[in-house]
């Protein structure tokens, strides 16, 4: 879902939310008219902290650096949606309902993915099946031949109309972005994409860094809900063997004093390779959750399972009260699995309104 003002050359439609992973998640939807939600994708192995410093833009930019409190901030968009807020450990819309979202790849090298995420078309297919949020994947290096003045300037252009990251830029990125849209209600950010890709592997120095890079960026955004971790997994891929998603984010909590309770933020996983929603569940009943990552059994990979039964993971998230965003079903080359989806949502009861 995502939270701010889309406009379309026809009409202007308010999003309830938009996301980037190690880039920001924008959120909203108006109460008559569901749009989607954005997510970023973030950096895959965790860096060793460092200082604040100056952010290289990258070549071709103009001025090569920018202090973290020179970042350029821009204003609220007027009309947006409120920010999402936890009901429980539920992350929800301003008006109550589940982000139910769908995945945009954000990057300029991956050419189709590219144009698609930037066409009124990709918008227009969330808000036909009423999905409020958007999760897009994002990704900027300073070697590329788009500098990040650039970049932002085409992530700007998605943000208004609905709503980096590599392991070494991670903080540097953040220092950038994460004032950009603060002022923004309608935009969430999620800290990185899968860091870690085991259950098991998950140590202090991964704890360290996403605590300094949350601190960072709370810093920065003071009332925009963050998420964390975003876990590859819900259990070890050699089976349900300790620790759990649960006991890695009590090992976090317990090695920085992360203060849950005040913190607005929220734990990111991804729903592959598993076949029971067990672990989702003790982790929801204790901890702010959102699935950021699922796929339907018929998109025919490995990862794409079959959870509680259900082929259709959506349903077991509607069941639980769970936020989510699909990964695969919303775009140009699989509107197959976009309409199976939905076939099934009205079929088995669990289609969801709009908003």
């Amino acid at each position: 879902m995502i939270t701010g003002a889309l406009a379309h050359t026809t009409r202007t439609r308010t999003l309830a939310a938009l996301a980037l992973v190690a880039g920001l998640i924008v959120a909203g939807c108006s109460s008559t008219e569901p749009s989607a939600q954005v997510v970023g994708a973030a950096a895959t192995t965790a860096p060793s902290p460092t200082a604040p410093g100056p952010v290289d833009l990258g070549p071709g930019t103009t001025g090569s650096t920018v202090a973290p409190g020179d970042a350029e901030r821009l204003p609220a968009i007027p009309g947006a949606r409120g920010r999402p807020r936890l009901e429980g450990n539920t992350l929800v819309t301003d008006s109550g309902e589940l982000m139910r979202g769908a995945n945009f790849w954000f990057l300029p090298v991956a050419t189709s993915q590219w144009i698609w995420a930037r066409s009124e078309e990709a918008l227009d297919a969330l808000v036909a099946d009423n999905l409020n949020a958007v999760r897009v994947a994002v990704a900027w290096d300073p070697d590329s031949s788009v500098s990040l003045e650039e970049y932002l300037s085409e992530l700007d252009t998605l943000v208004a109309r609905a709503g980096v990251f590599h392991p070494d830029y991670g903080r540097r990125f953040w220092e950038v972005v994460a004032p950009r849209y603060a002022a923004m209600t309608h935009v969430v950010y999620e800290l990185h994409n899968e860091p870690v890709f085991g259950v098991a592997n998950y140590e202090d120095v991964h704890f360290e860094w996403f605590n300094d890079t949350f601190e960072l960026v709370r810093s920065l955004a003071p009332e925009t809900h963050v998420m964390l971790f975003s876990f590859a997994l819900v259990q070890n891929l050699e089976g349900d063997t300790p620790p759990t998603i649960t006991e890695v984010v009590d090992r976090f909590t317990a090695t920085t004093g992360f203060d849950w309770a005040n913190a607005n933020a929220s734990v990111a996983f991804h729903g592959y390779w598993v076949t029971s929603s067990r672990r989702m569940v003790e982790l929801f009943e204790k901890y702010p959750v959102v699935n950021t990552e699922i796929m339907p059994s018929i998109a025919g990979v490995p990862e794409a399972t079959v959870v509680d039964g259900e082929p259709f993971q959506q349903a077991v998230m509607e069941r639980l009260r769970i936020s989510w965003f699909d990964w695969s079903a919303w775009s140009r080359e699989t509107t197959d699995q976009r309409q199976a989806i939905m076939a099934a949502a009205r079929a088995g009861g669990w289609a969801w309104p709009k908003g």
